[in-house]
């Protein structure tokens, strides 16, 4: 069966992370971790927790 025997579907969920809002941009940062290092950081949150955790420190970085 070739490709074009089969009607195209559209995905239920498109692939990839959210679009950041306008005039941001992303960079990627590698770390190393234990294996109970990076079960403590999927548990509180992963990526987003990470995020969230260094705005909130620029916040207060940048009020001193």
């Amino acid at each position: 069966m070739n490709n074009q025997d089969t009607p195209a579907t559209p995905a239920k969920n498109p692939g990839g992370r959210p679009a950041l809002a306008a005039g941001q941009q992303s960079e990627r940062v590698t770390v190393r971790l234990t294996p109970q290092q990076r079960e403590t950081f999927e548990r509180v949150g992963g990526a987003t927790w990470l995020r969230d955790q260094l705005d909130g420190l620029k916040k207060i970085l940048d009020a001193s």
